[in-house]
């Protein structure tokens, strides 16, 4: 799960600092820290690659474990209410969708999915996010593989640490 995030924030280009600690007990079993940098305005294309960034881990559990677990959903916090709350906001908050209506403030997640067209549009995004997220989560299943085995074995892997997974498994293609 969480080496699906650490791939695609450094795919994405995100953040330069990536650091995966795994957790036990609690209400995750892992955590994906990321140094956002550049602008803090939000663009249609950086809040849908953000969007594909947090659905990341639910995409690797199905790709690389066979089936995604409820973890990436459930809490207020999770991963699938950020992406959906991301989701929502682009189409009826910041007019940043397919629609230019503003409906409600971006964090009234309820009031924005109350409105048909904008959960119909949301869904779509999800569905779009999800599928480049795995596309790009299986071409680069080695790298996926080594940050996850390492992670696993150390329990914590620092920025340097990600870094270094991820330019030994490019050089290996």
């Amino acid at each position: 799960h969480e080496a699906g995030h650490a791939v695609a924030a450094h795919a994405f280009d995100l953040s330069p600092t990536i650091s995966l600690t795994l957790r036990t007990g609690g209400p995750s079993l892992g955590v994906t820290s990321i140094e956002t940098v550049g602008c803090d305005e939000v663009t249609a294309s950086g809040a849908r690659r953000l969007i594909a960034y947090v659905l990341a881990g639910r995409a690797a559990e199905e790709i690389f474990l066979g089936d995604p677990s409820a973890g990436a959903g459930g809490a207020e916090r999770s991963d699938l209410c950020l992406a959906t709350g991301l989701a929502a906001a682009l189409e009826g908050s910041f007019g940043l969708g397919r629609s230019l209506t503003w409906l409600a403030a971006p964090n009234d997640l309820p009031t924005l999915l109350s409105h048909p067209k904008v959960a119909t549009a949301v869904d779509l995004t999800l569905s779009e996010a999800y599928r480049e997220v795995s596309e790009l989560l299986a071409a680069r299943a080695d790298t996926v593989r080594a940050i996850a085995a390492a992670l696993d074995e150390r329990g914590h892997l620092s920025p340097s640490d990600v870094a270094a997974l991820v330019n030994a498994t490019r050089q290996g293609r």
